[in-house]
């Protein structure tokens, strides 16, 4: 009876770890399907739009078309239909299509047209050799050119209102037969897997491809009835193949279809049974020792080895707290308190072993499907730096199988590199340690990554060598990075662009300004003094964005020379003069020292580093206050600083002044325009060339803000500066950082 509870006990939680473990797997499965699908109706929209403009050749749509056969194995034919339905252009797996058809009849351009112009994914239908097809339909919207467009992004697609609206349609033919072993080639415990069914109970996708092809459709199959009813309980019901399973069906989202997990009942409940066997056979075993020894030792301890055998069977059957009373004071009695306590021992051992392989087996499970599953990649290593396990998406990376890569050091198969240096995994003491900006190049192929190491027993330790010293994951930033630079790019290209004709009407406003100001009014001249001030704005703005650009991808270029700092801020001063005494504030300049003090720097950027500072304390300071720039020598290096008088800067808010397009609290209430790039681009400017940037400590009034820079050491700087003198100075003295 306590067998049976153990064993009834245990089939429960299996039942309910495999419920969850399916639940999980399942709305895996749904989320891959459902991007696939709509991955490929992105695809099409893609093309749809570009077909919208009506600015396409024949051959540039024949590119666009080709190109979506080689992203796409399983795109079987695609073609450009009119409003009226007719086919303007098709392609298939062998190119351009001559033959033409009138597809105003076919089901998916009368969807379009009945969905209001929305995407529109058949049910599966299958071909002569029984391979699943499914066809995928976008409008082609009127697009709004009312005005000239320079890009496809100034195009107004519009709404769908009407039929009128639709200006044609796309249409692709997928055929989806190798759907499992690209999206859902997942397995689940031992001998479990997944398959998708349409909304009509049509067979989509199934590890077995002769099974596919000889089964089409599977509403006699229980799980498939539940998916069509909208019921996605987990049960047991009987598989396909008509075997006992627990089945989990999970619905696809705006696909009308279903992804259904199961796995075999027998594979579920094998740990429980395996005990099960193994208790009857100790049981057998032990009441036939108890015959043989009751018939070896005669009738005069008959007694005491029947008590014996009849405890040996009992604890044969599994109860092992069954008392054995014997009190003949002798060996049996001795035999009898030994068979007592050995019972209490077993029957303790054994339930705590059952619990704690019943719960490892699931974990276990667990673990294994997180770990396959994740996207992120993760390696277990030993003492000596050896792979002890990895998942697919971190072999991913060198092009190998997991199984390939076990036993290998991960030094010689991961070689990453960091500011163009190897990176080498420590495992100095037990901690979690991370490694940013590492590159992992693979040929042409560069993967931008993020380690986190996380040491368990460090190098040297008493562990045993074939036990896990650390798990290392791997982060793949490669598709951010990527759409970083390409935003980088766009503001760079976007940028130039904007500066031709930003030449052009600066240079007709300045002709203007020296040639016809004498024949204007003074509103007119007022209104033109406002236009050139807003090109300057204009120009300071375009070239801050270039700088910007410049400095994300690390190629900002610094032009080093023998600088006499002490003039270049005398001078910058002098030039702030009127803009100071136009907003009534005082401007001061003081050195703690009269001779000339020289730094070895690039004299345009510190001239925009001095600009920013100065500009910004005029901007932000009221009439009547005072604004002091000071240059102070102290040992090594040169301090300047630009006190003001003002309201100050809150404490709160000081970390974020020099970071990107962040503008303090006060000059959003006082209305002063600025793009909050100044100070960001200032402080790599001052780093870039070995120095140091920051605001002073808060005050009870005003704010000082500071910069450092190394005073010129002959013996350090003149070699430098001499080996390219012609360029007037080292071009890229800071080295360009690619990574970035």
């Amino acid at each position: 009876m306590s067998q049976y509870f153990l064993a009834s006990s245990a089939h429960l939680q299996l039942l309910k770890a495999a419920s969850s473990k399916q639940q999980a797997v399942a709305n895996y499965l749904s989320n891959n399907v459902s991007s696939y699908l709509a991955d490929n109706v992105k695809s099409l929209n893609n093309l749809a739009q570009l077909e919208s403009t009506g600015k396409l050749s024949n051959s540039d749509l024949d590119y666009n078309m080709a190109v979506l056969f080689q992203q796409n194995p399983g795109l079987q034919r695609l073609a450009i239909l009119n409003a009226a339905g007719q086919e303007k252009q098709v392609f298939d797996n062998n190119g351009r299509v001559t033959n033409l058809v009138d597809n105003s009849k076919s089901d998916a351009f009368k969807a379009v047209n009945f969905l209001n112009g929305k995407a529109y994914v058949s049910s599966v239908s299958y071909t002569e050799q029984k391979n699943p097809r499914i066809t995928i339909a976008v409008p082609i919207l009127k697009s709004d050119f009312s005005q000239k467009l320079n890009n496809l992004q100034d195009a107004n697609f519009g709404t769908y209102s009407s039929a009128d609206d639709l200006n044609g349609a796309v249409v692709a033919t997928y055929d989806v037969k190798d759907l499992w072993g690209t999206v859902l080639s997942t397995t689940v415990g031992k001998g479990g897997y997944a398959y998708v069914v349409d909304g009509f109970g049509n067979l989509i996708a199934h590890p077995d491809s002769q099974f596919l092809e000889a089964n089409t459709k599977l509403t006699n199959v229980e799980a498939t009835k539940q998916s069509i009813d909208g019921n996605f309980d987990t049960r047991q019901t009987v598989s396909e193949t008509g075997e006992k399973v627990i089945s989990t069906p999970k619905t696809i989202p705006n696909s009308g279809w279903a992804v259904i997990v199961e796995e075999p009942v027998s594979s579920i409940y094998s740990v429980v049974n395996s005990y099960v066997k193994l208790a009857v056979i100790v049981g057998f075993s032990t009441a036939g020792l108890a015959l043989v020894i009751s018939l070896f030792f005669g009738r005069q301890i008959t007694e005491p080895i029947k008590k014996l055998s009849k405890g040996a069977k009992r604890m044969g059957a599994g109860q092992f707290d069954y008392p054995i009373d014997i009190k003949s004071r002798d060996e049996l009695q001795d035999l009898a308190e030994t068979f007592n306590n050995m019972g209490l021992s077993l029957n303790k051992l054994v339930t705590e072993l059952k619990t704690n392989n019943i719960n490892l087996g699931v974990e276990k499970d667990k673990l294994d499907s997180i770990i396959e599953s994740a996207t992120d990649g993760i390696i277990a290593l030993d003492q000596d730096l050896k792979i002890l396990s990895i998942n697919p998406p971190a072999a991913q990376l060198v092009k190998r199988g997991a199984s390939e890569l076990v036993g290998r050091g991960i030094i010689e198969t991961f070689a990453w590199f960091k500011d163009e240096r190897p990176v080498i995994v420590e495992l100095t003491r037990p901690g979690t340690y991370q490694y940013t900006d590492v590159v992992l190049k693979d040929g042409d192929k560069v993967y931008y990554l993020d380690l986190v190491v996380s040491v368990i027993s460090q190098q040297g330790s008493s562990a045993h060598g074939s036990e896990v010293a650390a798990i290392v994951t791997i982060h793949d930033l490669t598709k951010s990075r990527e759409l970083d630079f390409m935003k980088l790019d766009f503001i760079a290209i976007a940028a130039h662009e904007l500066r031709t004709p930003l030449t052009v009407i600066r240079g007709y406003l300045d002709m203007l300004n020296t040639e016809a100001v004498g024949q204007m009014s003074v509103y007119n001249i007022e209104n033109l003094q406002k236009v050139i001030q807003g090109g300057n704005d204009l120009r300071n703005l375009i070239n801050k964005l270039l700088n910007i650009a410049r400095i994300e991808r690390g190629e900002m270029e610094i032009f080093i020379e023998k600088l006499d700092l002490t003039k270049l801020i005398r001078d910058n001063v002098i030039q702030h003069k009127n803009p100071a005494e136009s907003a009534e504030i005082t401007l001061l300049y003081e050195a703690d020292t009269e001779s000339h003090v020289f730094v070895p720097a690039d004299p345009s950027s510190i001239t925009e580093v001095l600009n920013n500072l100065l500009g910004n304390a005029i901007k932000f300071n009221k009439a009547g206050n005072t604004i002091k720039v000071s240059l102070k020598v102290e040992d090594d290096i040169v301090r300047v600083e630009v006190a003001d008088d003002g309201p100050g800067i809150p404490q709160e808010l000081r970390d974020k002044l020099f970071t990107k397009f962040y503008r303090a609290e006060r000059s959003l209430i006082s209305g002063t325009r600025g793009t909050g790039l100044g100070l960001f681009i200032s402080r790599t400017i001052i780093e870039l060339q070995h120095g140091e940037i920051g605001i002073m400590p808060a005050a009870e009034r005003g704010v000082t803000f500071y910069f450092t820079l190394p005073i010129y050491n002959p013996e350090l700087h003149d070699k430098l500066i001499s080996i390219n003198s012609e360029a007037g100075g080292i071009r890229g003295w800071f080295k360009k950082n690619p990574n970035r």
